[in-house]
């Protein structure tokens, strides 16, 4: 919201990161997405009136050089005027689950 980012303590300890080291004109996640999937973020922004939501995953790497699936769902907020007041994005690490999911896939 006005170029500010808000993140709840659960973010930072997915990332194994203190809130102090990023100021609040930083998006942290952005900060620390895999280059390849880059185009994936994007996408998840791509918010208007008639999508004023998404629903996307991407690959992470945190503060111990680990690998990170994060679940994202984006979720735009309007004014009466349709102009955008703010965007909520819910995140989810998911890296267990897709792992354990691979693992199945490679056994069978």
């Amino acid at each position: 919201e006005n170029g500010k980012y808000t993140f709840t303590s659960e973010i930072y300890n997915i990332l194994g990161i203190k809130v102090e080291d990023y100021s609040d004109d930083v998006d942290i996640v952005a900060e620390h997405i895999i280059p390849e999937d880059r185009w994936i973020w994007s996408n998840g922004w791509n918010l208007s009136q008639k999508t004023p939501e998404s629903q996307v995953t991407y690959r992470l790497i945190n503060a111990n050089e680990e690998l990170i699936y994060l679940k994202v769902h984006n979720k735009a907020i309007y004014d009466e005027n349709g102009e955008l007041i703010r965007v909520i994005a819910l995140l989810q690490d998911v890296t267990h689950e897709i792992l354990t999911k691979q693992e199945a896939i490679d056994l069978q």
